[in-house]
């Protein structure tokens, strides 16, 4: 009988792992807005930089930890545009102090950014890949659709929606299918 219970108990935890798993994936696979509004409010004055800098920096399209990218979408070599290696290395301290990706300006809207965050899930499709992402964004003007929570967002939704956390400042949620080039 000693072997029984071990085994009983395996298989329940299995159970309860494949359960957690399958919860974390099909129904809750992004950050909760709470989670994301209380590091906002820990990383506020990190952000609030960034935007700063971006505002100088306007000949930047998109910067992550790794690369540059200008507003012409060519990379950025050390020196051109103004742009110092000291500069990136600024950039990309406060990418990791606050968690994040990567910044974009949002096309030719210079008071618009997008900070992309770690909060992303995907799903492939027949005709590429489903991807679903949760970050903050910031704009002077608001944004489209606006609504009061961006956790009923999942696999089952498409589009772009925003939720206010603070002045200026948004949730964002995305939803779409990158195919392949």
């Amino acid at each position: 009988m000693s072997n029984r219970v071990p085994v009983a108990l395996l298989i329940l935890l299995v159970a309860a792992l494949a359960i957690a798993v399958a919860y974390g994936y099909f129904i809750a696979p992004l950050e909760s807005d709470d989670s994301m509004s209380r590091d906002f409010s820990l990383h506020r004055q990190d952000l609030d930089q960034l935007v700063d800098m971006l505002n100088e920096d306007r000949g930047l399209s998109i910067l992550t930890r790794e690369s540059v990218l200008l507003g012409n979408y060519s990379r950025w070599r050390n020196g051109s545009e103004g742009f110092t290696t000291e500069r990136w290395n600024a950039y990309k301290l406060l990418l990791d102090r606050v968690g994040l990706r990567l910044v974009r300006r949002e096309f030719d809207r210079g008071d618009e950014f997008f900070f992309g965050t770690e909060s992303v899930a995907y799903d492939d499709v027949a005709d590429g890949r489903y991807v679903i992402s949760k970050a903050y964004f910031y704009s002077t003007s608001t944004p489209s659709p606006l609504v009061g929570s961006l956790d009923d967002k999942g696999f089952d939704t498409y589009g772009t929606y925003y939720r206010r956390i603070s002045g200026n400042w948004y949730l964002r949620f995305d939803a779409g299918v990158n195919k392949p080039e």
